[in-house]
């Protein structure tokens, strides 16, 4: 089903969600990294992608941050008008990193470059080559990206040019000091 927001609106709304998020969860372990909108038969989908520094955010820990951002949700103005559901979740490992705030919160992690055309799920780990991603900088010309390679060699580029066919994925595996060895998530096994 079609938005019935304009993008602008649409844009608005997850800033706003984010804020609230931000505002509400600052007292908490839990860090917002984005907002993004669905539909789904006819009815509006807000997902919020939250994150724990250094520790990967489970499930009940994601049911626990819905029950404190929901009904400070159902109070924005801009959803009441909208039959919607929250459904709040981390990001995941093969989801492309669009936003400045969420590439912050990676650094340092193990990212791929790969085309935004191109599914993001396990099948595609090791097809693509592999980096740490250095800094991220919002400049005046985009926000700067600098990778390193496994050869210690360092790539920069803007995460506008990147937008043009290419994205940034987290690339498996990712080690939280919190994992047990995680079959499903080294590409080695």
């Amino acid at each position: 089903m079609k938005s019935s927001l304009t993008p602008t609106q649409e844009a608005r709304l997850c800033k706003t969600v984010l804020n609230v998020a931000i505002d509400a969860l600052a007292q908490t372990p839990f860090v917002p990294l984005a907002v993004e909108l669905d539909y789904t038969m006819g009815r509006l989908i807000v997902q919020v992608f939250l994150e724990k520094k250094d520790i990967r955010i489970t499930l009940d820990e994601c049911a626990e941050a819905s029950l404190l951002l929901e009904p400070l949700i159902d109070d924005l103005a801009e959803v009441q008008a909208h039959s919607y559901v929250l459904e709040v979740s981390s990001p995941g490992l093969f989801r492309h990193l669009r936003s400045l705030r969420e590439l912050q919160f990676y650094i340092g992690k193990t990212v791929t470059l790969k085309p935004l055309d191109v599914p993001e799920s396990k099948a595609t780990i090791g097809t693509f080559p592999i980096y740490q991603l250095v800094s991220v900088t919002e400049t005046t010309s985009g926000v700067e990206i600098v990778l390193k390679n496994e050869a210690g060699e360092i790539y920069t580029n803007t995460l506008e040019k990147l937008a043009e066919g290419q994205g940034i994925c987290l690339a498996p595996p990712i080690q939280w000091p919190n994992d047990e060895e995680d079959e499903d998530l080294n590409p080695s096994n």
